[in-house]
């Protein structure tokens, strides 16, 4: 805030804030100001982020119709993190929502039409950390109104953990978006009914 008060432009390292009345209030100035005000998610602009929007724009896998995104650390709050460590101090946003899920709702929102990145209904679960009473666990379930006339209802799941580790094979985050006619995952491949095949990320 100081800095766009200043007249200066802002690249905001995730989490924006630490909720919508304060992200209101900055864009508010930001505009004001006619500042550049934007989070820093860095993972929206990795050349495999790049390449699956485009990827889903050319309408390669159909109408979306489900999406899964998931980011956990595997690890245990309770001897893992030391009782001030910012992953789970509350005044400091820690938790899993706001450190890890904020990558598993954006991978959701990505792989919607930018007209129709606004679920109809959420709802959401948590685990809590007993010491701090930061979220240890949440998933978040979305449903999102149909992006074609005759299409589908679209359903969504952001969850991310701490605790839970996404992949046993050691990957921290893991996403997959189905279509009508084929699915996205993560690792990027395709899946088909004849069998999977790769899509060249650089």
């Amino acid at each position: 805030m100081l800095a766009l008060e200043a007249g200066k432009h802002v690249l905001c390292e995730k989490n924006f804030t630490v909720n919508a009345g304060q992200a209101k209030k900055l864009s508010t100035v930001a505009e004001k100001k006619q500042r550049f005000l934007m989070e820093g998610l860095w993972t929206r602009f990795l050349p495999v982020s790049v390449e699956v929007r485009q990827f889903l724009q050319a309408g390669a896998i159909g109408t979306v119709t489900r999406v899964f995104a998931d980011n956990g650390l595997g690890m245990d709050p309770y001897s893992d993190f030391l009782p001030g460590d910012l992953m789970v101090v509350k005044e400091l946003a820690g938790g899993a929502l706001l450190d890890l899920g904020v990558y598993s709702i954006h991978r959701v929102l990505q792989a919607m039409p930018k007209t129709n990145r606004r679920p109809i209904q959420i709802l959401s679960t948590t685990t809590e950390y007993a010491v701090s009473g930061v979220d240890e666990t949440t998933t978040i379930l979305m449903r999102f109104a149909p992006s074609t006339a005759d299409g589908p209802e679209i359903q969504a799941t952001a969850s991310a953990s701490l605790r839970a580790i996404t992949d046993p094979d050691g990957e921290t985050a893991a996403v997959r978006i189905q279509g009508v006619e084929r699915a996205v995952a993560h690792p990027v491949a395709v899946a088909m009914s004849d069998g999977p095949t790769g899509v060249s990320c650089p």
